[in-house]
Parts: structure tokens; sequence; C-alpha cells
């Protein structure tokens, strides 16, 4: 019987049966420049693409040691020698061709091969123990932190993702750089501080001037509510004593003392606070400031000078403490008058001791003053002249 004829098929014909074809390879083997790729390159290697003079495009292989590959088999075949077999699946082996193709072997049985590698591996003992090194670093974010990889010194294809802080939501920040910026805040360092120390001295990216002062608007509420609580628990302990103790509740022994937040005394910033001197501890605080145009505080700007700053904390402090019924024996301070007369307006009956080494420090620097004269000035002989009546006479016989 003579063979059939074979029949020609119409050029749309055959266009519909290689599509078919290609759709079925595609399916089986993946498409693409990197869809039939049938291994997984270790760390530190780097692949590229190439436009070769028929149009397609080639992908190529460059190790770290920059040794060009020009085909996945050459690659294959250096993992098999150098033992990078990890990187080879087990469930396929290769045809030889170039060309890329794999053929699935129907006498293979993956699990058998499994128990046989991992046998050998336990049977075999290791001859050398692999380390992690790093292999990058990279900054993220803003304030400090960093994402690093580890890779494992002998294959070089085990790598380990170590990030430093997850980024804050909604943010270009990190939790790492959020929180060492305000602990630069708590530690009494401002933003000049940060800025120095971080930026210009590690050369760390960190927060702009106007990110920390959002970050100042963000823990403000919750430092507030931290100094309160510390407030409540002293004043609760202090009211835990016994009537006739001296420290306790109806006779309290403070310290007061204002705070510049620069060392010059016409800061635009004031702070003042009353203390336990028995323990330590914080009962009452203010804080004033006579300038900002932020929503930060509800209270408005200070218009008084800010040498008179100190004053008036101190009598807004001290009588929220007579409010709360608490009775003030002993006050210990500095020199400040204005501050010893805030204590003397809501505690007539309290006794005020000054402290030694301010009152100290400040009588010795008027005396190195005055040793340098041949007779005191005027504003001298106005302060002290109802109490040393000779002073508006007397001078320096040397």
């Amino acid at each position: 019987m003579a063979p059939k004829k074979r029949k020609n098929l119409s050029k749309s014909a055959k266009e519909t049966l290689f599509k078919e074809l290609a759709s079925s390879g595609n399916k089986a083997r993946g498409s693409g420049v990197r869809g039939r790729k049938n291994f997984v390159l270790p760390a530190r290697w780097a692949t590229q693409r190439v436009e070769q003079t028929d149009g397609k495009v080639r992908e190529q292989y460059v190790s770290p040691g920059k040794t060009l590959y020009k085909t996945q088999k050459a690659v294959e075949s250096t993992f098999e020698t150098r033992d990078k077999m990890g990187c080879l699946p087990l469930e396929y082996n290769s045809t030889g061709s170039d060309s890329d193709e794999m053929d699935k072997d129907p006498d293979f049985d993956v699990s058998t091969e499994t128990d046989n590698k991992s046998h050998n591996m336990e049977s075999e003992p290791e001859e050398m123990e692999s380390i992690l090194v790093v292999s990058t670093v990279q900054p993220t974010g803003l304030g400090g932190s960093l994402n690093a990889t580890f890779v494992c010194d002998d294959c070089k294809i085990r790598t380990i993702q170590f990030q430093g802080s997850a980024m804050v939501e909604g943010s270009r920040r990190t939790v790492v750089g959020l929180a060492l910026s305000v602990a630069f805040l708590i530690t009494g360092h401002g933003f000049a501080k940060y800025d120095r120390t971080l930026r210009q001295c590690l050369g760390i990216s960190c927060l702009s001037k106007n990110r920390y002062y959002d970050m100042i608007k963000l823990v403000y509420p919750h430092i507030t509510d931290i100094l309160d609580e510390m407030c409540e628990e002293e004043k609760e302990r202090m009211k835990e004593l016994d009537d006739d103790e001296l420290g306790n509740w109806k006779r309290a022994v403070v310290t007061s003392d204002g705070v510049w937040h620069a060392r010059v005394f016409f800061s635009k910033n004031g702070t003042f606070i009353i203390k336990n001197y028995m323990s330590g501890g914080l009962l009452w605080y203010g804080h004033k400031c006579m300038k900002g145009s932020d929503d930060v505080v509800e209270e408005d700007l200070y218009e008084g000078t800010a040498k008179s700053m100190e004053g008036v904390l101190a009598g807004e402090c001290y009588g929220q403490a007579k409010e709360e019924d608490c009775k003030v024996e002993v006050v210990w301070q500095d020199g400040d008058s204005s501050s010893s007369k805030s204590v003397l307006d809501h505690y007539p009956d309290g006794k005020e001791y000054k402290c030694g080494g301010h009152v100290g420090r400040a009588h010795t620097n008027n005396l190195k003053e005055a040793a340098k004269k041949k007779e005191f000035s005027a504003d001298i002989i106005n302060k002290y002249k109802q109490k040393f009546p000779l002073i508006e006479t007397v001078k320096c016989q040397f």
C-alpha cells in the first residue's frame, strides 16, 4: 500500500501550529531570556544581557572574579567542578547541549537520591568549618540604621540578610533612627549637637532640622505623661510617711532651681523644678518659652523678660504646691532673690537655706572683683549700704 501523501498546510495554518507548539513548550520549560535557567546563581554573581547580530538577546554570567560565561552549560560545569551542586536542581539532569533544554530522566528517583546524599553527608565528617562574613553594608533610612548581608566564606551560596531596624509606618525614618533622636533629646541635647555628632563627625545620614522638630512634637505628650507620673509617685510616697517625720507631705523639705537651655541667663527657654530634697524625686515643674510659632504647647508665649522668668515660674510651682495642700517647711536653693520672694509669698513660715556651692562661688567671684578696685562702684554701694553704711566712704588703703 502506497504511503499517504503529506498534506500541504497553508501559511496561516502553519503559523497557528507553530504557536501551539511554542505555547506547550513554554508551559513545560518556561519562556523568555531567563525562563529556562535551571540553576540559582550564588552570591556576588552577576548577569548581563547581550544583543546578538541576529537581533536575539542572550544572557551571559559574570563570576565574582570577573570571569565571563556565555552559556548556561559553562556555568553548570563550573558549579560541578567547584562542588557547588547546591545551585543545581536535584530533579533535572543536563542533556549536555548548549541549547539549554533539560529533559526529565524517567529512571531518576528524587527521594532515593536525596536519602543517599543525606546518608553520605552523615557518614563523612566535615573537614572544615565555614563562617559567615559581611558582604555588604547599606545605610537605611535616617538616623543610624543599616542593612547588612552575610555570606558563607566557603561556598558563597548561603546568604543571610540582617535588617538593623524596621521603617516607621508612613515615614522615611527607621525605628532605630527615631529612638536615637529621642535619646539625644531626653539627655539634654538639641538639634545642633545631634546633627554635629551624627552627620559631621560620624558621617551618618540623620534627620533634618524640621524633621527633628516633628520628632519633638511626636514625643512631647509621651514625655509629659512620664514626668506627671514621676511627680505623682513621689507625692504618694511622701503622703505615706508618718505625720511627725521630717520630709512627709506636711513637713516637706524641698530644693528648687531654674535652668536655662543655653549657658547664658538671657536664654529664650527656661524651666523651673521643685524636688524632694530627702529623696531627689521630682514634685513640680514648669516651663516658659519666649518665641515660637508652633502648636506643640497650648500655653501662650511668655511676654516678660528672660531675667524674670525664673521668679515667675517659681511662683507658679510653689503656688501649685500650696493648692495641693503641701506644707513646705524647709527650702534649699541658690541666692536668686526672685525665687526666694516666691517662696516667702506662699510659705512665709518656711525656712530658707542657701546652697553653699552656689552662694560661696558667687561670693568668691564678688570678692575677686572687689579686690581689683580702689573704691566700690555705685551698684555695690546701692546694694549693700543698708546693711553696711560705711561702704559709701570706705576706700582701699594700699
